[in-house]
């Protein structure tokens, strides 16, 4: 093995920087070393962009690469970070500081605002899921699969993760492909081995979607954000432009085009494409008959409330969502549901 010092000498240069003084300013000249490979550093240096032009460095072939750096040079610039990390009442979760939009002097919606506020987001909807996947369980044994359509970062399907581990799975599914990161990040991070997340759109069949994409370094309620424009498109925080050229084609999803056996419960919250996705449902319905936790505030609450009626469920009230249990479920005759009250969208 040659060692560092041995180049140093075979090729009478100093091991250590030494100040160089140009016409101009003073410049630093750095000495880099390379085992005699065949490989030189002069490729690494040059494919990493570390030299603005060729007159800046001197090359050495296979044994030292030598470069001068003025004495403003800077690798890392400021930047402004979005995602960080939070120790919150669901487990640690990669959430971005920017998830807000303010209603009021102290007040707002977003999932980041709730959990760097609170500590917590939607506390009380996941108590009822998770009341609700426990009796299903009980009713219905182990091997209970849930979705969480519209997961955003993935608090739900967390929670229902550890809940359920050993005897249940999550399967959670978010459009937004920066969002859909830290879903899939804050699954890793608290080991939530019998959770998967997928990046989709969730409609009444699979195809492509155009969906658009807004700055997650400004201000703005993410999990508002609609994936289709309406005559009464929420404000998330910051203007949406829906046009061709500012939107991103993404995989379009149907839930029974998953093909999965058994289905206890199917949150959606995926702003104003509810129906469409109970319309992709209708063999899982058949096949499975899952308990529902709809949000229903864009998707229309009465229109939701038809169809899964004439399925034959039972639609009671919670909050911004609807719930749904099917009658031949033994779970709407075993849990007593109360009228929870509303709450703001996130």
């Amino acid at each position: 093995m040659i060692h560092r010092e041995t180049l140093c000498r075979k090729a009478r240069f100093p091991l250590e920087p030494v100040a160089l003084r140009s016409a101009h300013r003073p410049i630093l000249a750095l000495n880099l070393y390379t085992a005699i490979s065949g490989t030189t550093l002069w490729n690494v240096i040059r494919s990493r962009g570390a030299f603005g032009s060729a007159r800046r460095g001197v090359f050495v072939p296979s044994v030292i690469c030598s470069f001068a750096l003025g004495e403003n040079f800077m690798r890392n610039v400021g930047r402004k970070l979005a995602f960080v990390l939070a120790a919150s009442n669901h487990g640690t979760m990669i959430v971005n500081r920017f998830d807000y939009r303010m209603t009021g002097p102290d007040s707002g919606v977003g999932v980041g605002y709730q959990l760097l506020e609170a500590g917590a987001s939607d506390p009380v909807g996941v108590e009822l899921s998770l009341h609700l996947i426990e009796a299903r369980r009980r009713f219905h044994g182990d091997g209970v699969v849930t979705l969480d359509c519209g997961a955003n970062i993935g608090v739900h399907a967390v929670e229902w993760a550890i809940a359920m581990m050993g005897w249940g799975s999550v399967i959670a599914i978010e459009a937004q492909e920066r969002i859909y990161y830290a879903l899939a990040g804050n699954i890793a991070i608290n080991n939530a081995f019998n959770a998967i997340a997928m990046h989709a759109a969730v409609s009444s069949e699979p195809g492509i979607i155009q969906i658009p994409t807004p700055d997650y370094l400004m201000p703005s309620s993410f999990g508002s954000l609609e994936l289709k424009p309406r005559a009464s498109t929420e404000f998330i925080g910051q203007p949406i432009d829906y046009s061709a050229d500012k939107t991103v084609a993404i995989q379009k999803i149907s839930i029974d085009a998953l093909s999965l056996a058994r289905v206890d419960l199917i949150k959606l919250d995926i702003g104003g494409m509810e129906l469409e996705a109970l319309e992709g449902a209708q063999q899982t319905i058949e096949r499975s008959r899952p308990i529902f936790l709809v949000e229903s505030v864009k998707g229309g609450a009465e229109r939701l409330r038809a169809y899964l009626d004439e399925r034959g469920y039972k639609v009671v009230n919670a909050g911004i969502n609807i719930l749904a249990i099917h009658k031949s479920d033994p779970v709407v005759n075993e849990l007593q549901v109360p009228e929870l009250p509303a709450q703001s969208a996130a």
